[in-house]
């Protein structure tokens, strides 16, 4: 989710577009920097 974060913060810079993408995810962040969404 993260790297997923850090693809939408980049990708409006590689296509020289102006703007953010919005990042949408169904866990928490802590649980998937836990591991949790791997076991």
């Amino acid at each position: 989710m993260v790297l997923a974060f850090m693809l939408a913060t980049l990708l409006p810079w590689v296509n020289n577009k102006p703007g953010i993408y919005l990042v949408l995810g169904s866990s928490n962040v802590d649980e998937g920097l836990r591991g949790y969404l791997t076991k």
